[in-house]
């Protein structure tokens, strides 16, 4: 099975040729999600703490859960949340050992912050992050505290948000990119 998640390939089933660096795989196979209208991000992680990879995707229905089957497979996706996003982002944000979703809304329109409670249910709150003309995002402990922060890539630079472990950022900081960085969808040059 392959597909393309927040821009990284997801492969299993892989078996490598004796003598061979590039993996073999299987045949693919297409898994019909159930999902209404077209998906817009996705991202996964375990949501209900069961040990298996489930599968967050947003919607025009919203944001749903597919849980992990552990065969390979997905359940019917259940709608969580009718907030319509087209970002999602996976970690633990409040230290809670629980996975919690930070997603931006419809064509920027903010960003909201659903705590996962374990048990594949959120909740959600409306957090205030300036994301005008953004390019791209992440989180990642960027100062090695142990909680993951969010980095923008917007036309003004780098934007750096540190976790303050419950859940919220701090104000962003904002570093110059080099102008060679300052690319639009598609690869055009932006102007500065």
């Amino acid at each position: 099975m392959a597909a393309v998640l927040g821009g990284v390939l997801l492969l299993s089933n892989a078996a490598w040729a004796a003598g061979c660096s590039i993996p073999i795989f299987g045949q693919p196979r297409q898994l019909n999600l159930d999902i209404v209208g077209t998906v817009y991000g996705a991202a996964i992680g375990d949501f209900n703490n069961d040990g298996r990879t489930d599968l967050a995707v947003t919607s025009p229905a919203g944001i749903g859960i597919l849980f992990g089957t552990g065969q390979g497979g997905f359940s019917a996706p259940q709608t969580v949340l009718t907030n319509v996003c087209d970002t999602l982002l996976v970690a633990d944000l409040n230290g809670d050992g629980k996975l919690d979703l930070l997603a931006r809304g419809e064509s920027g329109s903010g960003w909201w912050l659903f705590l996962g409670n374990g048990n594949g249910a959120f909740a959600s709150q409306a957090i205030a992050l300036d994301t005008s003309y953004l390019i791209a995002e992440a989180l990642s402990d960027l100062n090695h505290d142990g909680k993951p922060d969010l980095a923008l890539i917007t036309t003004d630079g780098l934007r750096v948000s540190l976790n303050r472990g419950d859940g919220s950022f701090g104000p962003a900081v904002t570093y110059s990119l080099s102008p060679g960085l300052h690319r639009g969808p598609g690869g055009q040059r932006l102007q500065q």
